[in-house]
């Protein structure tokens, strides 16, 4: 269930081409980054998931150097995979 709505949004310069949103995406999950996600791919208890899945971003969040996500969130290179 998407919620929508809820967030802040850092804008460099004025330019919303450079913009990255934190916040409230589903509804009875924790904030998280909404966008630009890295690329994430995993499974857990079966279920596929990627960056589209708050889930996945709250895992990575949790695991990963925060400056490593900054720079994953405009090299779609780089991909955070996990095994849940």
């Amino acid at each position: 269930m998407v919620v929508g709505g809820t967030d802040i949004r850092f804008v460099k310069d004025e330019d919303f081409d450079n913009e990255i949103i934190w916040g409230l995406n589903e509804y009875n999950k924790p904030p998280t980054l909404i966008y630009p996600r890295p690329r994430i791919s995993g499974k857990k208890n079966g279920r596929i998931l990627t960056s589209l899945d708050d889930d996945a971003m709250n895992i990575c969040l949790a695991k990963e150097n925060h400056e490593d996500i900054l720079i994953a969130m405009y090299d779609k290179e780089k991909v955070f995979r996990y095994s849940f």
